[in-house]
């Protein structure tokens, strides 16, 4: 969770703001960009929220193995 986190941080700043934003608002988007690169899991969360996963696949099984996806359409060929 920590590391979606900070990616999604990192990519809120690779982004930015657009041109005219108020200052206000400026320097919101900034300390949410500041607080969301200063999370860190511990090494013992991070084994516990593996723990709990490992628990639920378990008992729960993997919610990913029964997902139907759509077919892809077909693509034009791009020669013609």
């Amino acid at each position: 969770m920590a590391k979606a986190v900070k990616d999604w941080g990192k990519e809120l700043e690779e982004v930015g703001t657009p041109e005219g934003i108020p200052d206000d608002a400026r320097a919101g988007f900034e300390a949410v960009v500041k607080q969301a690169n200063e999370i860190d899991a511990s090494e013992k969360a991070q084994k516990q929220a593996q723990a709990f996963t490992d628990y639920l696949t378990e008992k729960c099984g993997n919610p990913l193995e029964d997902l139907d996806l759509p077919e892809m359409p077909e693509m034009p060929d791009s020669t013609e």
